[in-house]
């Protein structure tokens, strides 16, 4: 195994991480909060916000398995390694 592998789990943990974090601002975020109320019409046209908050979700939640499920791959990969490395305190 080479550092190289090492360091792209630590790289897919930590992508694995931040999709948590766009999870959890997605599901916090709120269109309506801090706009101001008035009688202007908006432009129509485009998606609503609940075909476009359903679609980010989705699209968040199946990167997030793909990345869970590459991480136990990789653990299992980094385990079967350190399983089959010497013990350096039985080589004496």
């Amino acid at each position: 195994m080479t550092l190289e592998e090492l360091y792209s789990v630590q790289n897919d943990m930590q992508k694995l991480k931040s999709l948590y974090l766009e999870l959890a601002e997605l599901e916090d975020f709120n269109p309506y909060r801090s706009g101001e109320l008035s009688d202007m019409p908006r432009g129509s046209g485009g998606k609503n916000f609940l075909e476009w908050h359903s679609e980010e979700k989705e699209r968040i939640l199946s990167e997030i398995d793909f990345w869970q499920k590459k991480i136990q791959h990789d653990r299992k990969t980094v385990n079967e390694y350190i399983a089959a490395a010497p013990n350096p305190e039985q080589m004496n």
